[in-house]
């Protein structure tokens, strides 16, 4: 287990992996629609939360999802993708919190 990043230090990975998040959410979101269910995706933007509960902790996974969810719904412009990605995430969120 890695040891525990403190001040600038983990500000800096937080921000680097809520970048890395919503990069990875943006090209996700260019994808076609597998279904015909408005809202369904993969949620590969979902593997960073997975990361960062593991090696940062639940508390700093969730600053991570909510940054990805708030500021992806900025840029993504569509008004139920936030509700939606939001959704998909604290459920991820919550079934890792269970561990």
């Amino acid at each position: 287990m890695e040891q525990p990043v403190k001040g600038a230090g983990r500000v800096t990975r937080l921000a680097l992996l809520t970048a890395i998040a919503l990069t990875i959410f943006m090209v996700e979101a260019q994808i076609p629609a597998l279904t015909t269910v408005p809202g369904v995706k993969l949620g590969l933007a979902n593997i960073v939360t997975v990361y960062v509960m593991f090696s940062m902790g639940p508390g700093d996974a969730l600053l991570v999802l909510s940054g990805r969810v708030f500021v992806g719904a900025v840029f993504g412009g569509e008004r139920m993708s936030r509700l939606y990605s939001a959704a998909g995430g604290c459920r991820s969120w919550c079934g890792l919190s269970l561990r």
